[in-house]
């Protein structure tokens, strides 16, 4: 089962059951997790605007207490490095990470906002990792496309949890494909390895620093982009 993702308000606050259903992929086991969450209406015709940034942080981590936007400036041959290991082009070289923590402090993981282009509009889609850099979960914030939007749904997009940058995340080698949906499949996935190539590069390291942090007000923030 998937959860529905556009309700009348954008408030951050609990919601509805979870509802619709997704065809053509092996439903994984059930996770748990915090309740649904309330989401906000359509942005324009043909634009299901279904998370924001902080409502997508908290289906990923849970409850995180504190949340710090960190912004980079990428060297010309780091943008080729990463290039390469990702498979794919890098097209921001200021991309903008998040640094996610508990109420506790202790730090939970990682995200990032991806625009990933589908058959004619971008995807706007949340990757986020733990500390070990393994991808905790993805979340779709806005699906412009007419048709493919089964990737939206957690039967689907629960394939790339556990994933790191030692897997292929490709159709039909550890990612299901779903019929009807295959650009939006490669969209993701093209993402998600740009994501964790990121990742990998501004944290798996040690010493390097943002050219800026700042504090991100999960009460207020009803942004879908970084």
């Amino acid at each position: 089962m998937g959860r529905s993702r556009v309700l009348p308000c954008a408030a951050l606050a609990l919601a509805l059951p979870l509802a619709g259903a997704a065809t053509g992929v092996a439903a994984p086991a059930a996770r748990a997790g915090p309740p649904p969450l309330r989401r906000p209406p359509a942005a324009g015709p043909g634009e299901q605007v279904l998370l924001t940034r902080a409502e997508a942080l908290r289906e990923i981590f849970g409850d995180p207490g504190r949340v710090v936007e960190d912004r980079w400036r990428l060297a010309p041959d780091e943008v080729a490095a990463l290039e390469a290991r990702a498979g794919d082009r890098v097209p921001d070289p200021t991309p903008a990470t998040l640094r996610v923590y508990a109420p506790d402090g202790s730090l939970l993981g990682y995200a990032m906002v991806l625009d990933e282009r589908g058959k004619y509009r971008p995807i706007t889609f949340m990757v986020g990792v733990g500390p070990d850099l393994a991808v905790r979960g993805v979340e779709v914030l806005v699906y412009r496309e007419d048709r493919g939007g089964e990737v939206r749904y957690p039967r689907f997009l629960d394939q790339y949890r556990g994933k790191t940058t030692s897997d292929p995340i490709r159709t039909h080698r550890d990612i299901v494909n779903v019929t009807g949906a295959t650009i939006s499949v490669h969209a993701l996935n093209d993402g998600v390895r740009r994501a964790l190539a990121i990742f990998g590069l501004v944290y798996g390291g040690k010493g390097r620093q943002p050219v800026s942090s700042a504090p991100l007000d999960l009460a207020s923030d009803a942004g879908v982009h970084g």
